[in-house]
């Protein structure tokens, strides 16, 4: 009965055990000999016998790139190729922005091409483009009486070193529409120059100045007036504190306070809407002493929604602003500058800090050094100058008391470091505490005998400059 039923069951079985053998085999095919290409890897032998190419492998899909701030970009035009700042440790400098906006130079779409333009086209060889004006779109009188609308977006750049803090609105741009009509308000920076020197220090914050630049915009039913508003309180910000000419520890707290007033306007006026910001911190050794069209800083571009309120319409480009430094200066007495090698021919500009130096100490005057405004006064300089802050120290006026007695070398070289230290605790430089301490020799009143011990000092207490210029008037 055994052996029936094996019989039996093997005809049964076998089919389901030749089926896969006959499958693998099929599909196998031998591997290519040595250094010949196979010919089988793409091609596929079915059951029927027929052979038919394998499917093509999927395409791996692309990555998407975003970009998380659409409407600002950044660009850094330094590097160490290019790097010219070793003259900045112990020197001064100044912010510097420069705009370049597409649109300048450019006739509009409803204007007619100008002569330059098509000077350009001829040159390349191409019609010249017009610039498309973004519109002044007014909303229909009903909107504006069922609700108001505003739009408005700004952009500014915060730099901060050490004692030096300043916020610099650069574009505005709004549309307030309610009940009470339309108002556009439309403001750009093209050139900003006129901010106090300060001091570069060797620690890392002062060789690394901060630059943010930020982007505010709103899009509210509620006419708040922002663009408008942020207008009125930089006049009165600017109205109420003036920039000094220089930061100094009599002044730092002034500029912090100028630069806390106008970022809090901003943060206030668009407190409600979208936020983007580009932060770097800028090690200006690796400064480019690029002065012929203020090139070689930071590049921050602009962008505006194509439609207006709509952040997520396309951006449309405005320009480009550019934030760097101007070229170091040994002195702020003086406006020599140590600008480098292969800079074109700029008034006071030397190739390096030690030749700038030598054209300081030519230039100077003890007059002009004595009457320097430290700070703003209303009008009144004299208050805030280098001879009446000396003469309002107490050791000031107790030296001049005691030289009147007597004056012995020690006691003149011990009123020589004194001024110096008094100088240089305003957060000035060596140098300019030696240009002041020449100053007071050349040109204030001192009892008899007192500026000839200043000239013959040997220790260097009364500084270099001294023996360099002397000169005193008689």
């Amino acid at each position: 009965m055994k052996k029936v039923y094996f019989r039996k069951t093997i005809p049964q079985i076998l089919p389901f055990l030749v089926l896969p053998c006959l499958t693998s085999c099929s599909s196998y095919s031998p591997p290519p000999n040595a250094g010949e290409h196979s010919t089988t890897a793409n091609v596929h032998l079915n059951l029927a016998g027929d052979i038919t190419p394998a499917p093509a492998p999927t395409p791996t899909p692309a990555a998407t790139v975003y970009t998380i701030t659409p409407f600002t970009g950044y660009s850094d035009k330094w590097s160490a190729s290019n790097a010219h700042g070793d003259d900045f440790p112990g020197a001064y400098t100044r912010v510097i922005v420069t705009a370049k906006l597409d649109a300048d130079g450019k006739a509009t779409a409803s204007t007619k091409t100008t002569s330059g333009d098509e000077a350009n086209a001829s040159a390349s060889g191409s019609p010249a483009k017009a610039t498309q004006a973004y519109p002044y779109q007014p909303r229909p009188w009903i909107w504006r009486a069922l609700w108001g609308e505003e739009f408005a977006i700004n952009l500014s750049a915060r730099v901060t070193a050490d004692g030096f803090d300043v916020v610099i609105p650069l574009a505005t741009l709004g549309h307030q529409s309610n009940s009470e009509g339309e108002q556009w308000q439309r403001v750009v920076y093209h050139d900003v120059s006129s901010f106090p020197l300060f001091l570069i220090k060797t620690s890392s914050s002062g060789m690394s100045p901060r630059v943010a630049v930020s982007l505010n915009g709103t899009k509210t039913i509620t006419s708040r007036g922002a663009s408008a508003g942020l207008s009125v309180a930089l006049q009165l910000v600017n109205a109420v504190s003036k920039m000094p000419p220089v930061v100094t520890t009599l002044t730092q707290g002034l500029t912090r306070e100028h630069a806390n007033a106008v970022d809090t306007a901003i943060s206030q006026l668009f407190s409600e809407g979208i936020s983007e910001s580009q932060v770097s911190d800028r090690d200006l050794r690796l400064w480019n002493a690029d002065l012929t069209n203020q090139g070689g800083g930071l590049e921050i571009s602009f962008s505006i929604p194509r439609n207006e309120g709509n952040w997520d319409s396309d951006a449309d480009p405005i320009g480009v602003w550019n934030i760097t430094f101007d070229a170091p200066r040994p002195s702020i007495f003086s406006d020599w500058r140590a600008c480098g090698e292969n800079v074109p021919k700029i008034p006071h500009c030397a190739t390096n800090i030690a030749t700038a130096t030598t054209n300081v100490l030519a230039a100077i005057s003890a007059n002009e050094v004595l009457s320097y405004n430290l700070v703003d006064t209303a009008g009144q300089k004299e208050l805030g100058s280098i001879s009446s802050y000396l003469l309002q120290k107490d050791w000031y006026s107790t030296s001049m008391a005691a030289f009147g007695k007597a004056n012995t070398q020690h006691d003149v070289d011990n009123f020589c470091r004194q001024i110096r230290s008094a100088i240089t605790s305003l957060n000035l430089n060596g140098f300019d505490a030696d240009i002041v301490t020449w100053g007071v020799y050349a040109g204030m009143p001192l009892p008899d005998g007192v500026a000839d011990k200043m000239a013959t000092s040997v220790d260097g207490s009364c500084g270099t400059v001294i023996p360099l210029k002397k000169n005193r008037a008689p």
